[in-house]
Order: C-alpha cells, then structure tokens, then sequence
C-alpha cells in the first residue's frame, strides 16, 4: 500500500496539484521517497494513550503501561459497533492541529481500517474516497462506521471490489475499481542496472518479491523449496522484502538444511536487476488485492508461477502469460519443476508478456475525472 501510494505521488503533475500528506505516524521508512512537492503534515496527539491506541502502536510504552493501553483499547473496542468505532473516535478527538482549510479531495489511501479513515471524514472537501487494498477483510467493521462519509470506496481489483460488496452491501453503489499506478518504464530502467552480486551467474534462479508475513505465503515457498532439494535440483531462491515473519521463515530454513539456497535477501532498494535476471518469478501468496510484484514481474516479461487466487486470475491466464497453481507447497514446486524443464513454455510465456501495457496510466486521469466532477469544473 505504501509504495502504491509512492508511486501515486511521483505520478502527478505538481504544476497542476498540490498535495499534502497527513499522517498519524510519527516516522516512516518511505518518506524520503515522496516528492519534495509533497506536504508531510504529522498529526499531534495530546494524548500517549490517543496515540498508541489511534495507531496501534506500543513501542514507546513501558510494559505496565503497554499492558493497560492495550486492555484499554480492546475494552473501546468490544465496545464498538457499526456506527460508532470508539477507538479511533477517541484517538482522533486528541488530535489537536487537524487541517481547517478546504481541499479539492480528501483521500483516505491507507484504508484497511484505520485511523485515516476517521480522520477523512472530518476533512472538509468536494470529494472523499477511501481504499480497499485486500481481499480479506477481517478489518472492515472498523472502516464501517465512516464509510457513508466517502463517495467513492476504490478497490484495487475486481476481486477486492466483489469481496467488498459481500460484505458491506450497503455501500455497493459506491465501489469503483482503480488500479494502482506504476511506471512501468521506470522499472525497466532501474531493471537495467547490474545485478550487485553473483546472482546472475547461479542456476535455476528463482526470485519472490514480498513481505514476510503470512499473507504472503512465504512458508509456503519454503516449503516448495524443500521438495526442490528432494529431487536434487540446484537452485538459489531470493526473497526480497522484510517483515515480522523473518525469526519464523529462518527456522524453517535452517531446519530444511536451505540456508544456500533459500535466502531471505530484506528489503532492496532496487530489487529489479534481481527480476530481470531471474529464470522464474514465484508469487506464493494465499491472498492479495491486486499483486504488484506480479504486476512488475510481467512487465519484466518474466516466466511466472502463481498461486491461484483470484486477483492473480485477473492478472495470469494460465498457460498464455504464466501459470497458476494450488496455494500449497507440492503445487508450487511443481510449478517451478515444469517451468524448468520447459524453457519453450518458458519462452512462450515470456513473448506473450511482451509489448503489454501493464502501469494503467489512465487511472490517475479517472480519479482527477471523479474529483472534477465532484468540483463542477474541468481540469485542463
């Protein structure tokens, strides 16, 4: 979600727009990305505990004081119904120094949930639009309360919008799918640059692109690679991205014996030279809203074996582009197996992805279409 957003800000026509960035965080490893155009504005709680429950964040406490926020958030929230969060009612009350000045639109990019979307309701704007990033949405009822002050929900798939409307059928009217920007020359330029390490000189080189977290189906990769070693197959698989999984994943590693050959490489600056030189990429997720791994994968134009999940059918036609399997371990390397020992299947797949338009360039101009109209006006 946050590199969407990035990628949003880097988009847009700063001699059209100005944008500013409110946030509820203190700090953030993205923020030397934004746009120097881009106004960052940190809220400012008047209350330790409006802050720590409002972003559900307890690092700063000590243990007696982190155990009494965390008991008073969760009694706000068994509390809490479909019309009023008092959670986030109560964080954003101590908010001291929210904007006063009127904007064109006010959009809750965050979503998931959270106290963005509290706070982009009490925004004054022509046009209010939030996001659904994900197929699951065990978080919807804390974005309940607030949803009937938006226009427009954005999913980011089909998929997402379906699961959306099952869900809060309410407000079905109101989604619209809009799908995340990226600039797709940009990454084959940075795809370009050489590979700062022995990778591409490996055989049988596999790539995933994802958080550690269960979402993502990092276990299950693990998994996959075990049964690669079992068969006696050579192989380097690299992991780029972190996440809260990573003491979990490296057991598993060590226990498996794949410490040479499943790496979990964290977080890259520039992680395309590793996409571009890989044989395979593997999206291993049990879930998504709309998968921009995968996304910069095909636009790489890389062989690609995928979990069959339903936003990756909205990106994958089995066999023309890439090829989906079951979200389970045996599947994938299977997958992985078939791919290669096929490098024509390899190559077919490759030139179909070839020439694609993959970066959905016109949805910024169909957001600035919605907030026009929400306007009266035309922009230019």
């Amino acid at each position: 979600m946050e590199i969407a957003l990035v990628r949003l800000l880097q988009d847009l026509d700063y001699n059209q727009v100005s944008v500013t960035l409110l946030t509820a965080e203190r700090q953030g490893p993205l923020l030397n990305m934004l746009p120097d155009q881009v106004a960052v504005r940190h809220c400012h709680f008047t209350s330790a505990f409006a802050y720590a429950i409002g972003v559900n964040d307890f690092s700063d406490c000590g243990t007696i004081r982190r155990s009494l926020y965390r008991l008073g958030r969760k009694l706000l929230t068994i509390a809490s119904n479909d019309k009023r969060n008092l959670v986030y009612d109560y964080a954003s009350s101590h908010i001291d120094d929210l904007p006063t000045e009127h904007f064109d639109a006010v959009l809750d990019f965050r979503g998931y949930g959270s106290l963005t979307t509290t706070l982009g309701v009490q925004l004054d704007a022509d046009f209010h639009a939030t996001w659904m990033h994900d197929e699951q949405m065990e978080w919807l009822p804390l974005a309940m309360p607030y949803l009937h002050g938006y226009d427009k929900v954005f999913c980011v798939s089909e998929s997402v919008k379906h699961r959306f409307v099952e869900q809060a059928s309410a407000y079905a009217d109101k989604a619209e799918v809009l799908y995340n920007v990226l600039d797709a020359d940009d990454i084959r330029r940075k795809a370009s640059q050489p590979v700062p390490d022995d990778f591409a000189e490996r055989p049988n080189k596999l790539v995933t692109l994802g958080r550690l977290l269960s979402q993502k189906g990092i276990d299950i990769a693990v998994k996959a690679a075990a049964l690669l070693r079992q068969r006696g197959l050579d192989f380097t698989w690299l992991v780029l991205g972190e996440g809260d999984q990573r003491a979990e994943l490296e057991t598993m590693i060590h226990a498996y014996g794949l410490e040479h050959h499943f790496i979990l490489k964290g977080r890259v600056a520039n992680p395309y030279p590793y996409v571009a030189a890989t044989d395979i990429y593997v999206q291993p997720s049990r879930y998504e809203g709309y998968s921009l791994a995968l996304q910069e994968a095909r636009i790489l134009a890389k062989p690609i074996v995928a979990t069959d999940i339903p936003s990756s059918r909205e990106q994958i036609t089995d066999g023309h582009d890439g090829i989906l399997v079951r979200p389970d371990e045996t599947a994938l390397a299977e997958g992985i197996i078939r791919l290669l020992n096929d490098k024509s299947l390899c190559a077919t797949l490759s030139s179909n992805l070839q020439g694609g338009r993959f970066d959905y360039e016109d949805q910024v101009r169909r957001l600035f279409t919605l907030i026009d109209d929400a306007k009266g006006s035309t922009r230019p």
